[in-house]
């Protein structure tokens, strides 16, 4: 499933029923303990219409928020589901996700996150093109088409770090903090509010 950033703001008047798990719930309660390829479920042929509905709703609450992209397990459902941007405008639903490293070359990224909001952290080798193999809904019959994707540059940085959240992993366990602006966005807000 494709749905663009005009499509996304025509869905912004539905209720955002959508909430993010916060960090300090994925920390405190262990929501992304457990990791490993099996950390979440497949998308199952009996989940197509349900995960139809939600990945539409995650489209919208990624755009929302201003993401890349945004993954099941972000708002509290442990299936292997994800969205992205993959170019500019343009989010799609990614289902039951493989990658595969296309070539040697990697890069070492800052990166933030829609679950840690305020934090950027350092990572190390992301691989600068990818492979991945997945499914989407198509939009007119609601069937799973299977999609082999070469992707590179930011496209391939976002899917692996979308994988990352399917494994149980986020940028906060594999990488190290470099920016916090928690305390400082709290002040800002706190000084709003007496003016």
């Amino acid at each position: 499933m494709e749905i663009t950033n005009d499509e996304t703001k025509e869905k912004r008047e539905v209720k955002d029923e959508l909430k993010l798990v916060p960090s300090e719930e994925i920390e405190a309660n262990g929501t992304f303990t457990g990791t490993g390829v099996n950390f979440c479920e497949e998308v199952k042929e009996e989940d197509y219409e349900e995960i139809y509905k939600l990945s539409e709703q995650m489209i919208v609450k990624c755009a929302i928020e201003g993401g890349v992209g945004l993954s099941a397990p972000q708002v509290g459902v442990k299936k292997k589901l994800f969205v992205f941007m993959f170019q500019e405008g343009m989010y799609q639903a990614v289902i039951n996700p493989k990658i595969f490293p296309e070539g040697k070359k990697k890069v070492n990224m800052i990166e933030a996150c829609l679950s840690y909001p305020g934090r950027r952290y350092y990572i190390n080798n992301r691989y600068k093109q990818v492979r991945m193999v997945y499914y989407t809904i198509n939009r007119q019959d609601k069937k799973l088409i299977r999609i082999v994707k070469n992707l590179r540059g930011m496209a391939a940085i976002v899917a692996q770090h979308e994988c990352w959240h399917l494994e149980g992993k986020t940028i906060a366990t594999e990488g190290v903090m470099i920016e916090d602006t928690r305390q400082q966005q709290e002040e800002d807000k706190q000084q709003g509010q007496r003016e």
